[in-house]
């Protein structure tokens, strides 16, 4: 049984212009974002957390792309409400206004466009008593995204989400067990009597090879905890051979492994920049930690990724790490 205070209820609000910050705080999502389209970021959520299921809504100001692995052990359903020209090579189209976006833990690659705008349910596969939500979770489970539902469905699950979301910054709702149960009831209710609607889905096929090779990659670099890796070493510890990595990687990412595994460890260095005091640490510390060993092409590759410097990062005052929607 599924302890209470894994699933104490909390909500709130988070906004950033720093995509790393972004990336750390809505773990276990395994993201990083690439700004290479505008060279910007900017993003708010309003999130809430009940028992087993998180509702919130992310909005992004700028285009970017975003690539990694959807949460283990969960069910996230996304469903748009702007910004619906999106490409995402996830999905194999552009965003359709008529469908909600199901998946379990797999890669994503989505290229999102400016005014991006979603709500987003996280579903706690291992969460143990509610026969409603494992039935759900048992239907989403036998169909290929996206899912097309009728309208008045789909506006009603995006309503019950507005209503929930609501609420994030009244402390007497929050607090008041009974209202949340409400709220959580009736957004049950709602993805209930949606997909058992004689729902019809349909949707792209992705390669099994593929998608295992790239789930077991990210798997060993979270349970490495973002200490740098080279290619030989997740391809010796997932057991993959490197050929197929690189093709999964580069039919999915379009990059290849070094690429992608240089670009999650610049992004862990920028994090811990921001994290630390310039008293307290050096950019070469940060630097080696995360990998780099020829401090010149380091500071020229961060200075091409974020504008600045690493230098000029650490000058800055510390910033807090933040963890939403699983603290």
């Amino acid at each position: 049984m599924a302890s209470k205070d894994r699933y104490k209820v909390n909500a709130g609000n988070f906004s950033t212009d720093e995509a790393v910050l972004f990336e750390n705080a809505i773990q276990p999502w395994d993201l990083t974002v690439d700004l290479s389209r505008s060279g910007r970021f900017q993003c708010d959520i309003q999130f809430i957390r009940m028992e087993g299921i998180t509702v919130y809504r992310d909005r992004y100001a700028h285009d970017m792309r975003l690539q990694g692995m959807t949460p283990p052990n969960t069910l996230t359903i996304g469903i748009p409400i702007g910004g619906i020209t999106d490409e995402s090579a996830f999905w194999g189209k552009a965003i359709d206004p008529n469908g909600i976006y199901p998946t379990f833990h797999r890669e994503i690659d989505s290229r999102t466009s400016a005014g991006h705008d979603q709500f987003v349910i996280l579903i706690d596969t291992e969460f143990s008593g509610d026969a409603t939500l494992d039935e759900i979770i048992e239907f989403f489970s036998s169909i290929t995204p996206p899912l097309f539902l009728q309208p008045t469905n789909l506006q009603n699950i995006s309503n019950v989400c507005h209503s929930i979301l609501a609420h994030v910054n009244e402390p007497g709702v929050i607090a008041n067990s009974y209202l949340v149960s409400a709220l959580r009831f009736s957004l049950i209710n709602a993805i209930w009597d949606a997909v058992f609607e004689n729902p019809t889905a349909r949707g792209v096929v992705l390669g099994r090879r593929e998608n295992r090779a790239i789930s077991m990659m990210y798997e060993v670099l979270l349970a490495n905890n973002a200490a740098p890796m080279t290619v030989s070493q997740v391809c010796s510890q997932t057991g993959i051979n490197e050929r197929t990595l690189e093709r999964a990687v580069r039919e999915k990412f379009d990059c290849t492994v070094q690429d992608l595994l240089r670009r999650r460890r610049i992004h862990e260095a920028r994090r811990q920049l921001l994290y630390s005091r310039s008293d307290k640490s050096s950019v070469t510390q940060v630097s080696y930690s995360s990998g780099f060993h020829d401090g010149g092409r380091f500071a020229r590759d961060y200075r091409r990724m974020f504008g600045e410097y690493p230098s000029q990062t650490l000058k800055r005052k510390p910033v807090k790490a933040v963890r939403l929607f699983f603290p």
